[in-house]
């Protein structure tokens, strides 16, 4: 075994790092240390906090002791022969990463910014699914896989599943519309009345519709039809 492969040091948890996960502390500490490796690390004992075998959803306070064996701190080969699409940067990698809400060995949960697509489409070179293949590596080999979409122009959670059950069992859920899903957008001033349905199809701005004031919501007619 390699000396410096075998050797450890103890950090200790900062003031302002208390309540923070330990997934979440070595994804700031250690961000080439992704979630499956970590999970390697804690199985093994190698990872410990206090002394203690620990789980990546453990809650860190001030004081605390982590063990992080020397080896996270060396180039670490996966031995797949991934390779990023071209045009991944340590930019694009490090995005991904500040997107995170939540991780664990099943799912990912990110926060899509606006102006940014999911997939790739004709002139769309720039896109998490694209992103995330490239990051592989980080996720033990295996590419995330979408389970659902958000418009490029909305901002929200993505959900994406980190393996082919996940998968198949989330994608079920949103086939099925099991999944309850809550959409807030600005508006200017107050509506009246303040609250409503609405079960007409949201459009955007298009020369070829107008906006004409119904009864209680404002209505989208064709330019075609006449003002009746």
């Amino acid at each position: 075994m390699n000396e410096t492969a075998s050797k450890v040091e103890s950090i200790r948890v900062k003031q302002d790092e208390a309540g923070m996960r330990l997934d979440r502390w070595f994804r700031v500490h250690f961000p080439e240390v992704g979630y499956t490796y970590l999970q390697k690390l804690l199985r093994s004992g190698q990872v410990r906090v206090n002394s203690k075998r620990a789980q990546a959803n453990d809650r860190l306070e001030p004081g605390f002791e982590i063990r992080v064996p020397a080896i996270v701190r060396q180039p670490k080969s996966t031995g797949t022969g991934l390779k990023p699409p071209p045009g991944l940067s340590k930019g694009d990698r490090d995005a991904i990463e500040k997107m995170i809400l939540y991780e664990d060995e099943h799912v990912l949960v990110l926060n899509k910014p606006f102006g940014l697509a999911v997939q790739g489409g004709t002139g769309t070179k720039k896109h998490i699914d694209g992103m995330l293949a490239g990051m592989a590596d980080r996720f033990g080999g295996e590419r995330p896989r979408l389970v659902h979409r958000i418009d490029r122009d909305t901002t929200g959670i993505l959900l994406i599943a980190k393996t082919r059950d996940a998968a198949a069992k989330l994608g079920r859920t949103f086939q099925t519309r099991s999944a309850a899903k809550t959409y807030w957008a600005l508006v200017k001033g107050v509506p009246k009345p303040p609250q409503g349905k609405d079960d007409e199809w949201f459009l955007k701005n298009d020369p070829e519709w107008r906006m004409q004031r119904g009864d209680d919501f404002p209505v989208l007619f064709p330019q075609s039809a006449g003002a009746g």
